[in-house]
Order: C-alpha cells, then sequence, then structure tokens
C-alpha cells in the first residue's frame, strides 16, 4: 500500500493534474454495481448506523498513463489515518494493515461495532470505519524504518487496537480478540469523550473543579496524610476518583480524564454503588456523566 501511495505523489507531480479521482461520487461508499457481500455489508452497515465501512484502505486504484519505459502509471487514494483526532505522538507513525477478507468475520466485525460502538458514539460517529486483521505501526531512525517501540509511558506499540484520525477510526479486530475481550473497544470511546471534553467551552467544567477546588496539586503533607501512593480512600474523600501520585491526590488534567473514562466505562447506579461512602465523587460523576451525554454519547 505504501508504494501505491508514493506513486500516486509523483504521478500527480509529473503530469500536474491535482483534479480529484471520481469528484462525483463518494469514494467510501461501494459503486452501484458492486454487487458482492462485501458491498452490501457496507451499504446495510451505513443505512443503519449513518457512517461509513471500509474493510480496505484504497479508496481508489486508477490508471494513470505511462512513464518513459512504457510501464504504467497509477493514481491511488487511500484513507489518511495520520492526522489523529486524539492528540499523541502516533500522528509521526506510518501505519499499515493486514485485511480482513473473509466475509463472514467482515460481517461479524461491522455488527459488533454498529453495536458496540456506533451506538455508544451516538453523533460523535465518525465519518468512516477502517476494519482490519491488524495495525502494524512504523516509525524511521536514521532513514531506516522500523516497527515502533513498546513504551508504557507514552502508549506507543507496534500493534495498535485502533487509531483514530480526521475522517476515519481504524479498528483491528487483532486475531478475533474484538470478539472475545468486552472492553476491547472502550479505549475508543474514552479517547473521543476526552478529546470532547478537552475543545468544549472550559467554564462548563466549573460546576466539576467546584467540589474538588481545595485539594487540587495539594500536598498530601498539607492535608494531613503521609507521603506515598496507593491512597485511594483518602483521595476518594477529596472527590478523587483514585489516587495520583505519591506527592497529590488529585491534579485537574487528571481528574478531568479519570472521571471522563469512568463515565464512559460505568453506569450511574453502578458507580453510586461502587462509591456509595464517597459522596463527593459521585456528584462528579453525575457532572462529568450529563456533560458528555449532553454531547450526544449513549452511555449506560
Amino acid at each position: 500500500m505504501l508504494l501505491l501511495a508514493f506513486t500516486f505523489a509523483s504521478c500527480a507531480s509529473e503530469d500536474e493534474d491535482l483534479t480529484p479521482s471520481h469528484a462525483d461520487r463518494n469514494l467510501f461508499a461501494p459503486s452501484d454495481d458492486d454487487q458482492s457481500e462485501t458491498a452490501e455489508i457496507q451499504r446495510e452497515f451505513y443505512k443503519k448506523n449513518g457512517c461509513y465501512i471500509l474493510f480496505n484502505d484504497t479508496l481508489s486504484n486508477e490508471p494513470n498513463g505511462q512513464d518513459a519505459n512504457g510501464n504504467p502509471l497509477w493514481k491511488t487514494q487511500l484513507v489518511d489515518v495520520n492526522y489523529p483526532v486524539i492528540g499523541s505522538v502516533s500522528s509521526s507513525y506510518e501505519y499499515t494493515y493486514k485485511y480482513v477478507k473473509d466475509a463472514t468475520i467482515q460481517r461479524k466485525a461491522a455488527e459488533y461495532i454498529g453495536e458496540q460502538l456506533a451506538d455508544k458514539l451516538g453523533k460523535n460517529c465518525p465519518y468512516s470505519f477502517l476494519v482490519v486483521d491488524s495495525v502494524y505501526a512504523w516509525t524511521y531512525s536514521n532513514g531506516v524504518r522500523t516497527l515502533v517501540t513498546p513504551n508504557s509511558w507514552t502508549g506507543a506499540t507496534p500493534y495498535p487496537t485502533n487509531v483514530q484520525g480526521n475522517r476515519c477510526i481504524v479498528v483491528s479486530i487483532h486475531d478475533k480478540e474484538m470478539f472475545e475481550n468486552p472492553n476491547y473497544l472502550l479505549g475508543i470511546i474514552q479517547g473521543m469523550a476526552y478529546k470532547k471534553i478537552q475543545n468544549m467551552n472550559q467554564s462548563l467544567l466549573d460546576e466539576f473543579y467546584s467540589y474538588s477546588k481545595n485539594y487540587y496539586s495539594v500536598r498530601k503533607s498539607d492535608l494531613g496524610y503521609p507521603m506515598g501512593t496507593g491512597q485511594d480512600d483518602a483521595a476518594r474523600n477529596f472527590g478523587f476518583w483514585k489516587d495520583h501520585n505519591y506527592f497529590y491526590f488529585g491534579v485537574t488534567y487528571f481528574d478531568v480524564k479519570n472521571f471522563s473514562n469512568a463515565a464512559c466505562e460505568y453506569s450511574l447506579a453502578e458507580v453510586e454503588e461502587m462509591m456509595k461512602d464517597y459522596p463527593l465523587v459521585i456528584a462528579k460523576f453525575k457532572v462529568m456523566r450529563d456533560l458528555l451525554i449532553g454531547m450526544g454519547f449513549d452511555l449506560k
């Protein structure tokens, strides 16, 4: 796929013709004359969910003349996920894919993503999903392309389960792990929810912050507790979802992220039971949950 992308770039430069191919039709949808089972799965998915599903990152691949030696040239358009919706180091990576070619698995994946992801994202669904068997993340070091080195701190991984771009979310079924792990898609929902929170009018978080405003970035020793980690009970007394680090029970950035993630994972009834001894936590959870529902997320 990468060779095709490079061919497209060089051909456009040589011919100086940048007119988009198939400008009169949507390349994310199958053509009207495509009656394959895959095309039918794609049409059904769009009809039900209002967004597109792809099983290949090639949107079009057209003949574009010949080079000086008479060899055919091609103009190729690919799904671009190099500009992620969720800012991270992944924006500098190059991605390749192993495709899902079995129509039975394609259908199962489409139904699963529709129910477990598209329905929960609600009006926050992306323009399209690209469903593949595996994703490979690459980077360049001294001009040599290598798989990304795993890093637990940054979240870097050579085999990401998803990549989130501006018009497309790539979802890897990871050798069918997606169907077996009930929380497999949770990270996508949490990532999109947190990004929405980051981009909204921050004054809407004033009520959320008010419950713990006197405890953000205050040293534990100043609150009468020993310095150290693992003090979740104490942290929850001050309204934090969990203990933050050795020095502080909570800081604003992680507080918002923790509650945003929790609102995507747990129902209000579950949190009221889990945190029944911590009324500040429950109050903040309700605020965050209401914000996300107001943005169109369909939460538990």
